[in-house]
């Protein structure tokens, strides 16, 4: 699937294998978190009692979720024969990459049905036919995730979601004043 390509991508290019070519992705890779304590998945036991009953059933599941993944990825690079060459899969690499997705990555609506307003379509040429649509698409944008969160709609002035030609924008939902901090939603990811 999408993540475990993803997760392939980023233990692939952060490391440095003979032969191949430097990523374009790698100044994004150095700046990435280098390690994750805080994502519960990481946890003790003791640590996880602290949540109530159904969240601590949801922690257990994306537990199972890292272990069924971590071994459906090890497995595959294992087969290829073209990563194991130079390098082992360690279980801490994986884990760096599997947060990276599960911490950076978000879900945007596809575009199709809803046209923007009137006044967003008026600001960019390119907005003039944008269609927004109902399904949700997940995706990794490089520094995009660097856009804040903000729970207030009314602090959100910045949303994300493909061009009548399947590219990905950012768009304004508002007039953003010059050096005002950019806000997305995240709750919907």
């Amino acid at each position: 699937n999408a993540m475990d390509l993803l997760i392939i991508f980023f233990i692939i290019g952060r490391k440095k294998f003979p032969n191949l070519e430097k990523s374009n992705f790698e100044p994004y890779f150095q700046f990435l978190p280098q390690s994750f304590s805080t994502l519960p998945f990481t946890w003790n036991a003791d640590q996880i009692d602290y949540f109530d009953t159904f969240d601590r059933s949801d922690v257990y599941q994306e537990i199972d979720l890292v272990e069924e993944t971590f071994k459906k990825i090890k497995s595959a690079l294992e087969a290829s024969k073209l990563f194991t060459k130079y390098y082992e899969l360690s279980k801490s690499d994986f884990l760096w990459a599997f947060s990276i997705i599960r911490t950076r990555s978000f879900s945007c609506c596809a575009l199709r049905n809803y046209e923007l307003p009137q006044d967003l379509r008026n600001r960019n040429k390119n907005y003039q036919n944008l269609v927004l649509g109902s399904y949700k698409r997940q995706i990794l944008m490089p520094y995009i995730d660097m856009v804040n969160h903000a729970n207030d709609d009314k602090d959100v002035n910045v949303d994300v979601d493909l061009d009548v030609d399947n590219n990905w924008i950012i768009f304004s939902t508002r007039f953003i004043k010059k050096g005002e901090q950019l806000f997305l939603n995240y709750d919907p990811f």
